[in-house]
């Protein structure tokens, strides 16, 4: 489950790998003949370890570094992002690190903390970020 969404893994032979699948989009279940074998040692927990939201990925984790206003600690202390959530707190502000994979997820967060949250590294997140924004302010022009 993530974001109140139902999500199966599954191995896709089309791609030859396991892949997620959100159950609310699955329009038909065709009962067959066909067999299959569990992958042995699958663990869902390690498969998703650097991952933010249902996004697998094989790339390497990355040490995000955010910093935050203080009036959003209460919140991320009690509601963290991710199980690597490391915090520093500071007189006017929080640094908050992540050990994880930057995904569409990840983004989407950053995006609803708005001002309220600022990228310090690494460089290509930073990057991704600001584009996203400027994307974003595209619209309105």
């Amino acid at each position: 489950e993530f974001q109140h969404r139902w999500y199966v893994i599954g191995f896709s032979e089309e791609k030859g790998k396991v892949i997620t699948y959100a159950l609310d989009r699955v329009s038909i279940i065709e009962i067959t003949e066909d067999t299959f074998t569990v992958e042995t040692g699958f663990n869902p927990s390690n498969f998703f370890k650097y991952s933010f939201g249902i996004t697998e990925s094989k790339t390497s984790p990355d040490n995000i570094v955010l910093k935050f206003e203080l009036n959003q600690l209460g919140y991320l202390k009690t509601k963290p992002l991710h199980q690597s959530q490391i915090i520093e707190e500071f007189d006017n502000y929080f640094l908050l690190t992540l050990h994880i994979v930057p995904s569409f997820e990840f983004y989407e967060k950053l995006l609803s903390f708005g001002s309220r949250v600022q990228v310090v590294s690494p460089e290509n997140v930073k990057t991704n970020l600001v584009q996203k924004i400027t994307d974003s302010l595209a619209n309105y022009q």
